[in-house]
Formats: structure tokens, C-alpha cells, sequence
């Protein structure tokens, strides 16, 4: 139940970022765990959802990832 209700939690976070610097500081924040958990909650949301939400939902997806991997190749300071 209470992982249910991170990725609640995370998927309200990710759908309520309405520019790239709100997606990209979302994906700053996020763990690893997190950002897994946030990832499930997006595979379920595009299977639930209506279809007119899915592309927007599918391309939200893709600029988390992508900026999530640009902070994984970033060195740390």
C-alpha cells in the first residue's frame, strides 16, 4: 500500500511539471528507487489512460528520461 502511494505521490509530481526546467528539476531530485517507482507508475498510467493522454504522457516520459540520463553521465562534484 505504501509504495502504491509514493508512486502516487511521484506520478502527480511528473504530471504537474508543465516546463522543462520543472521536468528537469523533478528529475534532479529523484533517487534511483524513485525514479523506478515513477517509471511504473507512467507504464500503468499509459495503460489506464485515454488514449488522447497517452501521447502526452508518453512524451513527458521521454524528456524525464531523458534528463535523467544526462544527470547519470554527469560526474559528481
Amino acid at each position: 500500500v505504501e509504495e502504491a502511494r509514493a508512486q502516487r505521490r511521484l506520478y502527480q509530481r511528473f504530471i504537474h511539471c508543465q516546463h522543462s526546467l520543472d521536468m528537469f528539476a523533478l528529475a534532479k531530485q529523484l533517487s534511483k528507487p524513485e525514479y523506478e517507482q515513477l517509471l511504473a507508475a507512467i507504464e500503468t498510467a499509459l495503460i489506464t489512460a485515454p488514449s488522447t493522454d497517452r501521447k502526452g504522457i508518453d512524451q513527458r516520459r521521454g524528456e524525464l528520461q531523458v534528463y535523467w540520463a544526462d544527470l547519470q553521465a554527469r560526474p559528481e562534484v
